[in-house]
């Protein structure tokens, strides 16, 4: 008989169904997904408590052995401390503070006598060196020194501030997985491209890419509605430096297209600082609605037909790109929109090369309902197979709980 395993899970927020302000939503489902001769200890820090209602929730939805709640230094004082932490004094990012490290709580967790310890984001990266297991894993999820070198390579801000700010972030990761590789942890990432660059960039092959879960989704259910608009959402914030020019970009190739448009598609908007662009679609006549906070976001997805991903700069995998197609809509977006998920360009989503191209393609979606609704169904059926939280979670809990370094199975396009 097998003896049952001890992990603890040390995470930067509570696991969540959904993201909450954070990257919350993947070890919610990577833990639901968790193999059953393994007992979990969870240790988190604690979140804003706006959202406490919701994290609770979801915290009894999962299988633990025993949950600790930490106390952060928490971000209201981060302009106050900004030069006067030891992370900053270390060159790494003030985000390092964030989770200090406790003896009483390294205590706890190595009485828990654990055979592998989990820990995520990289921002605690520092805990590793401080635990002992057999084996001990950092999720990044992503490799933030790739993310600032595309943002920097791109330069789609523009803004001298922007730009500043990308290169001091860039020095500070350079620092963090560079210290995250002299820890002894395997690292874990959610894009191919991270693990490369992170491997090369620390010339160790410690990194590995496991593929990402989709979220829980309503699926949308197909209908034949000739002569009823087209139901057009598109998610996010316009000023963030992952869109960069994207949105704008789409809307004012909408706006060159009214005349064609404007009375067969529907668009909603969320998320924050859509006001501007959403008056100028107004102005040249579309239906729009905009809203900063959707309560039940798998619902107001099922609720339409095509999703609008505009990427400009990113790494990793895209979740809202994933819950989109698994819910059945048919998902455009740029080519960074799409890494990493398992499904092809053409036959599962449709890829722009340039956001100018968006309002020709979807008056091409308008002109040929059916065609849309087949690629559709077909990148749902590809995203609810290979993106699934079961079989992503058994890759995951694989490469976390061996010293297998054969992930081939586990990442790479179909």
């Amino acid at each position: 008989m097998t003896a049952r395993k001890s992990v603890v899970v040390l995470l930067g927020w509570p696991p969540t169904r959904d993201n909450l302000g954070w990257p919350t939503a993947l070890p919610w489902y990577l833990l639901s997904n968790a193999p059953a001769d393994v007992d979990i200890h969870l240790f988190y820090f604690r979140h804003e408590g706006k959202h406490r209602d919701r994290w609770m929730r979801d915290l009894k939805s999962l299988r633990l052995a025993s949950v600790t709640e930490l106390e952060p230094y928490w971000t209201k004082w981060e302009n106050w401390f900004r030069l006067r932490t030891p992370a900053s004094r270390l060159g790494l990012p003030i985000q390092v503070d964030w989770f200090p490290i406790r003896r009483k709580t390294v205590k706890r967790i190595q009485a828990c006598k654990p055979d592998a310890i989990w820990i995520y984001p990289h921002w605690l990266s520092s805990w590793a060196a401080k635990l002992k297991a057999e084996r001990i894993v950092v999720t990044g999820p992503d490799c933030a020194v790739l993310h600032h070198e595309r943002a920097l390579d791109t330069d789609i801000s523009g803004k001298p501030e922007e730009i500043e700010k990308q290169r001091y972030d860039l020095a500070t990761y350079l620092v963090l997985e560079r210290f995250l590789a002299t820890s002894g942890a395997a690292v874990h990432v959610v894009g191919q491209a991270d693990a490369d660059r992170f491997n090369e960039l620390t010339q160790r092959q410690q990194a590995k890419f496991t593929v990402h879960p989709h979220f829980d989704y309503v699926a949308r259910a197909a209908a034949d509605r000739d002569g009823e608009p087209l139901r057009v959402i598109m998610s996010g914030d316009p000023l963030a430096v992952y869109i960069g020019d994207h949105g704008p970009r789409i809307v004012d190739s909408l706006m060159m297209e009214s005349v064609k448009l404007r009375d067969r598609i529907a668009i909603t908007l969320t998320g924050k600082n859509w006001d501007a662009l959403a008056a100028k679609l107004l102005g040249t006549g579309y239906s729009v609605r905009h809203e900063t906070w959707v309560d039940d976001y798998p619902v107001t997805l099922a609720a339409h037909d095509v999703a609008l991903c505009p990427y400009a700069v990113g790494v990793g995998t895209k979740g809202k790109v994933l819950q989109a197609m698994a819910t059945g809509l048919l998902t455009i977006g740029s080519r960074l929109a799409f890494e990493n998920v398992q499904a092809m360009a053409g036959r599962d989503f449709l890829e722009y090369q340039e956001p100018e191209e968006v309002a020709h393609l979807l008056a091409e979606i308008v002109a040929d309902r059916k065609e849309s609704e087949r690629i559709a169904h077909a990148g749902a059926t590809r995203v609810r197979e290979f993106h699934s939280p079961r079989r992503t979670g058994e890759a995951f809990w694989s490469y976390a709980l061996s010293n297998s370094d054969n992930m081939d199975r586990f990442g790479g396009q179909v």
